[in-house]
């Protein structure tokens, strides 16, 4: 047989082992998105930083913050701004609450649980097909 007909074997890392729960991914933009109208603080890659109520986020991570309180990196000093807008770029982290990533966990569970999980070409229609079948 030509080499690329081997076997593929699980080589996971330290402590894991092939039949581990699946690891839920959750998008950035996704957490982000729902962690909108809540406490946020931002760090920037100048050290300097925010800490605000995020009031929104765009799909380049800019980011806009009301009732901020600025606080320089080399002053000991800060100041209060109404709002401010950041730019994504210049983001080298965002910090709130918790419990927001437990919640986009379990609102994407419930979502996936809700489509029947139809993943690939065309699984989502058939599992819809089926529903209609059992009416």
């Amino acid at each position: 047989k030509p080499f690329w007909h081997k076997r593929l074997t699980y080589r996971g890392g330290r402590g894991s082992s092939p039949r581990a729960p699946p690891i839920t991914m959750v998008l950035p933009q996704t957490v982000l998105r729902s962690a909108a109208q809540g406490p946020a603080l931002v760090e920037l890659k100048n050290g300097d930083s925010y800490s605000g109520t995020l009031a929104a986020v765009d799909n380049v991570m800019n980011i806009r913050l009301e009732d901020v309180v600025f606080t320089p990196r080399s002053e000991y000093r800060f100041e209060r701004l109404k709002e401010c807008t950041i730019r994504g770029q210049f983001v080298k982290f965002i910090r709130f609450p918790d419990d927001i990533l437990e919640r986009v966990v379990a609102e994407e569970a419930a979502a996936r649980a809700r489509s029947g999980g139809g993943g690939g070409r065309g699984g989502g229609a058939v599992a819809e097909a089926a529903l209609l079948l059992d009416l």
